[in-house]
């Protein structure tokens, strides 16, 4: 009787000990990072990230964000269908570019991992002043 207890408990035990171990496999893929693509004008440009405006509801404020830029961010200008590789410096107020974001959950922020300037666009505070 004792034997058949203890082998029982001991399957039990191993049991909820593989289904911690997977639940904890799941959070981990669910918490991972995620990437997503974003058309935006830049409002200002420092040397290790990118600050851009936008609306949130429909009270009209303005709010501003930062996209971080790291040494691995790959940053081109596209002319005549060429991309070229540019600088941070390089980037200028009111350019219209596509963003290659990334978001970790640890970490806060968002990191570029590619930006592409495809033209020039208008700041959301250049609209309200008129």
């Amino acid at each position: 009787m004792k034997r058949t207890f203890l082998s029982t408990f001991a399957v039990l035990f191993l049991f909820s000990v593989l289904a911690a171990g997977s639940a904890d496999a799941q959070t981990k893929e669910k918490g991972g990072k995620s990437t997503k693509e974003m058309e935006l004008v830049i409002s200002s440009v420092g040397p290790g990230s990118i600050e851009y405006q936008y609306q949130r509801g429909g009270k009209g404020r303005i709010r501003k964000a930062y996209i971080g830029v790291a040494d691995t961010t790959r940053i081109q200008k596209g002319k005549d269908g060429a991309w070229k590789d540019i600088s941070v410096a390089d980037l200028e107020v009111r350019d219209k570019v596509r963003v290659t974001v990334e978001r970790d959950p640890e970490e806060p922020g968002l990191l570029a991992l590619s930006v592409r300037v495809t033209g020039k666009g208008k700041l959301l505070s250049d609209k309200k002043k008129k």
